[in-house]
């Protein structure tokens, strides 16, 4: 996964080159499943500190290295189970009473100037966690319409709000946890939530909203 922000170059000739120095070819099947597992690491570390964060909570730097971790989990078991990720429309952002309210705090804590280390640091947390309130007071709510047809089509109901939805979708895949008969629709539908949060971390093109893809093992 650090490939991804630390070019390490192409894994085949690392694999090539480590098994010629060892006398012995690289387990990848091993790699690949240590690999999945380490996709969730993020979200079993931060999850909770994102939902009960405290003072001191660089909640966007945990916010955004779960979403793109959590991306990391479904393409690796794409990647495993040979399922066609899909990809996701990014909703048009929609006006309403508080936009100019949410574009006034992101300029304002963006012009804040000090020549205080740690103050600057509190103050781009808080810029980034205004960025992404504003990002979802544009299509937040587009979001959750999208992820609630996507559990419809697969619960065969639709929840009545976001909440009940994540409750209904728990209980459904605990339900299939031990068969795993629904694993093809549900990769995807995962996928795509986690696309959707993604986008969701802030403003279009910014660094934290950029999912940057990892080498597939298929290649």
């Amino acid at each position: 996964m650090r490939d991804s922000v630390i070019p390490f170059g192409n894994f085949a000739k690392i694999y090539g080159r480590y098994a010629d120095l060892v006398g012995e070819a690289v387990d990848l099947d091993a790699i690949q499943l240590h690999h999945f597992a380490f996709t969730m690491s993020n979200s079993l570390s931060f999850s909770d500190r994102l939902r009960n964060p405290v003072s001191g909570t660089d909640y966007m730097t945990y916010l955004q290295w779960c979403n793109e971790t959590n991306l990391y989990v479904t393409e690796a078991l794409g990647d495993y189970l040979d399922i066609e990720l899909p990809t996701v429309e990014e909703p048009e952002p929609q006006p309403n009473q508080t936009s100019n309210t949410h574009e006034h705090m992101v300029r304002s804590l963006r012009g804040i100037q000090t020549d205080d280390e740690f103050l600057r640091y509190n103050i781009r947390t808080l810029f980034r966690l205004a960025g992404h309130l504003n990002r979802y007071n544009e299509i937040g709510a587009a979001t959750e319409r999208a992820d609630l047809d996507d559990l419809e089509r697969l619960l065969g109901d639709r929840p009545d709000n976001w909440l009940e939805g994540e409750a209904a979708l728990e209980q459904f895949i605990l339900a299939d946890a031990g068969v795993g008969r629904h694993d093809e629709a549900l990769i995807p539908l995962l996928h795509k939530r986690s696309l959707r949060a993604q986008m969701l971390n802030g403003p279009p093109g910014s660094a934290i909203a950029r999912h940057n893809t990892i080498q597939s093992f298929r290649d």
